[in-house]
């Protein structure tokens, strides 16, 4: 793990999470602007290097082309501000995101810290002042060919950058990014609430909306499986762009005033009472669908 005043550092296991400052005022880029083909690809050494107008792609992995995964970056930022977002800024990302695909565990331990051994990727932001110094992603090897936690990291980043400057609350940036992952990753998130809930030990949502840590593994699985139901349940409220501006509203005016402009639910307590009902009513199907033989949920 990475903190200071100036660096964020996500490795979902600790559930740090960055803030960027990027402007609300967005517009439409014409669709064939949304993928920036890469420009170059240079090899260096034994790694792939690949730029875009946004992206810096190393593959220190053999095979791996750092042009391919170049590729794959652009698309999925396009995707993800199109979702979360509403549309894609007009300007390229200034400074660049730079991705590392690592060569192997022990690099990826070097660049990542403390608990690389738990995640997949990690996502680091630094700032000065307002303004963004820097956007980086750490792969793993095992993630070579894989798109899954280069989605949840880069979802991350992308989801700073609607909050201008302000920390993106953690039920939202890892309920977002958790969204990212694979089918299979997501249905152990969902079957970790629904035991959650079945046993009485989900947080109070009061609780779920501002905690900062968790203090055992129990509570890590609960609080993502959790934190994933509370946004899928928004989202079906309406679009997910209205979840980050709900998140936005709640930060500058409160939960319960944000409730009311952004989805017409009066207060939180509402709003528990809405999504408990309907997390309940799809529990027991939820947990019967789900192999017993399937270890529970680790953090990316």
């Amino acid at each position: 793990m990475r903190v200071s005043l100036l660096f964020l550092l996500f490795a979902t296991a600790d559930l740090l999470v960055a803030t960027v400052a990027q402007g609300d005022d967005r517009r439409s880029l014409p669709q064939s602007s949304r993928l920036t083909k890469p420009r170059a690809v240079m090899p260096s050494g034994s790694a792939g290097v690949a730029y875009s107008d946004n992206f810096v792609v190393r593959s220190q992995q053999p095979g791996q082309s750092a042009s391919k995964l170049l590729e794959t970056c652009e698309q999925l930022r396009g995707e993800l501000q199109t979702t979360w977002a509403g549309k894609v800024p007009p300007a390229p990302w200034r400074p660049r995101c730079e991705v590392v695909l690592h060569a192997n565990s022990a690099s990826y331990a070097q660049a990542v810290g403390r608990g690389a051994a738990q995640t997949s990727g990690s996502s680091l932001i630094q700032f000065r002042g307002a303004q963004v110094a820097l956007r980086r992603i750490d792969l793993a090897p095992v993630t070579a060919g894989k798109t899954s936690a280069l989605a949840h990291e880069l979802t991350h980043v992308v989801v700073a950058d609607c909050f201008q400057g302000r920390q993106p609350p953690k039920w939202l940036d890892e309920g977002i990014a958790t969204r990212a992952d694979s089918a299979e990753k997501q249905r152990l998130h969902e079957r970790d609430f629904h035991q959650a809930l079945n046993a009485g030990s989900t947080f109070a949502l009061a609780d779920l909306l501002t905690i900062d840590r968790c203090a055992t593994y129990d509570q890590y699985a609960t609080f993502y499986g959790q934190s994933l139901s509370l946004v899928d349940f928004l989202v079906r409220q309406g679009t997910p762009d209205r979840v980050v501006l709900f998140a936005n509203a709640a930060l500058r005016e409160g939960y319960d005033r944000a409730l009311q402009q952004v989805y017409g639910i009066d207060n939180l307590a509402q709003l528990d009472q809405l999504w408990r009902t309907q997390a309940l009513a799809a529990s027991t199907s939820a947990t019967a669908a789900t192999p017993a033989s399937l270890s529970q949920t680790a953090p990316e």
